[in-house]
């Protein structure tokens, strides 16, 4: 606990002096919520205990959370939809059928990623800002996939992943909680590389650094054996490559000439993992469950953790295996956080997009394309996968959804 206290006051101290360093600690910190520990009989864990002293910091500093002169941030625009969705997650906890480890739930994946959200966009406004979290998000990916890759030469792969085809997990418990970071920093850092957009001063520097994290990340990801980040990747670049079939027929980078034939081989990989995958077969059983849930309870859904509580009477007979979610995102909602749920994630996509298209046409920012395209790696990957409704994940979707606030202008 003194190591504990030590670290957290050193943190207090750095964010205090400038509450970017906090968020850049926090994005490096993200799998710390694995450390896990009790304060005042209530279950924390570093990563929580990290955005609870930053908000505290940052209202010490600033005197008060709303900035009514917007400085190109729309408060009604932004205010609505988050009210919204918590809304929807307090009426989900109410509803649960453990009220005490749904409370858990909306203080970890609700209440705490939007503090840390409202700190960011009210911190996060300079493209200096924002290069500083494109490139502590590129260290996270990096030393992720470096321990990855050591896990692999080295064989400390964890079990159940180190028998049959050996699947790295890094920091994590399991592959595609590894995937689920990385492949939307992956997917934004392939955009900063083939649009040519600086993160350092130095060419030399930024080109050396961007190519050492798109090689680690992308040997991470086809290690982790995760298919569905092989998936949502394929969609961002695909995307990727009709914006710029539509923006730049008359002007090829050169950096294309690199992107593209990579682009090629991991799609070819990718694609041919996917096609022996049998986890398809097990996620059309467990959707197929998760449908009779929804069909069942419609408008009210099952609580906070009442998918894994309830799953038992809805899965078809030959499905042995008990999950703690769908693996699918906008069921996830629906099933544990009811209509009102979706719907408000869903509105919440929806004002994203609104906010970013008008700037991605116009080139206001060159850091749209690329936070546009993590969102969309991040909405894909969570069409086979539990993509929210994880501490780290929570925040990185945040993350992504202030980067798309503060870039558009």
């Amino acid at each position: 606990m003194f190591i504990l206290i030590l670290f957290l006051s050193l943190f207090a101290y750095l964010s205090s002096r400038k509450i970017s360093w906090g968020i850049y600690l926090i994005l490096l910190f993200l799998p710390a919520y694995q450390i896990r520990f009790s304060m005042f009989n209530i279950p924390m864990t570093l990563l929580e205990s990290m955005i609870l002293v930053l908000f505290c910091v940052f209202l010490i500093r600033e005197r008060f959370l709303l900035d009514r002169k917007g400085k190109g941030v729309s408060q009604y625009a932004l205010t609505f939809p988050v009210l919204l969705f918590l809304l929807s997650a307090t009426v989900a906890v109410i509803l649960s059928p453990d009220l005490r480890a749904a409370l858990g739930q909306w203080k970890a994946y609700f209440i705490e990623p939007i503090l840390f959200f409202w700190v960011f966009i009210k911190t996060i406004r300079t493209e200096k800002n924002i290069r500083g979290v494109f490139i502590t998000l590129g260290i996270l990916s990096f030393y992720l996939a470096l321990y990855g890759l050591l896990q692999y030469a080295f064989s400390w792969i964890p079990a159940p992943w180190n028998q049959g085809d050996l699947r790295i997990t890094s920091f994590y418990p399991y592959p595609n909680a590894l995937s689920l970071v990385v492949t939307p920093i992956l997917g934004a850092y392939l955009v900063l590389f083939a649009r040519n957009i600086p993160l350092f001063s130095s060419f030399f520097l930024d080109r050396f650094w961007k190519i050492t994290v798109l090689a680690f990340t992308s040997a991470a990801l086809f290690l982790s054996g995760s298919d569905g980040g092989a998936l949502a990747l394929m969609a961002g670049m695909c995307s990727l490559g009709a914006f710029i079939l539509m923006r730049e027929k008359n002007r090829f980078s050169k950096n294309y000439f690199l992107f593209i034939p990579a682009l090629i081989v991991f799609l070819v990989f990718a694609g041919a993992r996917i096609s022996v995958d049998p986890s398809t077969d097990v996620r059309h059983k467990l959707w197929i469950g998760s449908w009779k849930m929804i069909a069942d309870h419609p408008i009210e859904g099952f609580g906070l953790g009442g998918f894994s509580r309830n799953y038992e009477k809805y899965k078809l007979p030959e499905h042995t295996e008990i999950l703690l979610y769908p693996h699918q995102l906008f069921f996830n909602f629906w099933i544990e956080m009811g209509l009102l749920g979706m719907v408000s994630f869903i509105l919440l996509v929806v004002f994203f997009c609104v906010f970013c298209w008008p700037s991605i046409r116009a080139e206001k920012s060159p850091f749209i394309l690329p936070v546009f395209i993590m969102m969309l790696v991040l909405l894909a990957h969570g069409m086979v996968d539990v993509a929210y409704f994880k501490n780290d994940l929570a925040v990185l979707f945040w993350v992504v959804y202030g980067l798309g606030m503060t870039s558009k202008t």
